[in-house]
């Protein structure tokens, strides 16, 4: 399973945008990091900027709380956010946003 996991930072600063611009000329926008990544290459880079982390995942498919099944969608197209708001993510892929995430739980913040 792949998915586009966007950094939460990223989600607010696309929210604000949006509610920053005048127009909306389209009915959906997607505020994404634009790059499919797999629960495995998760783990490696946990492990790797967390030397001695132990972390796994079970194989098969995810399932949220209550059985609902994890989509398999692979990367967003966020063209629409970047072209009328100018949205761009600031973490665009899995190993910024955890090299941010770690550094803030480092650093004593939440």
């Amino acid at each position: 399973t792949v998915v586009d996991f966007t950094h939460m930072y990223d989600v607010v600063q696309g929210i604000l945008r949006s509610l920053d611009h005048p127009e909306h000329p389209h009915e959906v926008y997607n505020v994404s990091s634009g790059r499919a990544t797999s629960f495995r290459e998760v783990v490696d880079i946990v492990k790797d900027l967390v030397p001695g982390a132990d972390v796994s995942i079970a194989s098969g498919p995810y399932h949220f709380p209550g059985g609902v099944r994890m989509p398999k969608k692979g990367a967003m197209d966020y063209t629409r956010a970047r072209e009328t708001f100018g949205y761009e993510p600031e973490f665009p892929d899995m190993r910024s946003g955890l090299e941010n995430y770690i550094g803030q739980i480092r650093e004593g913040g939440t």
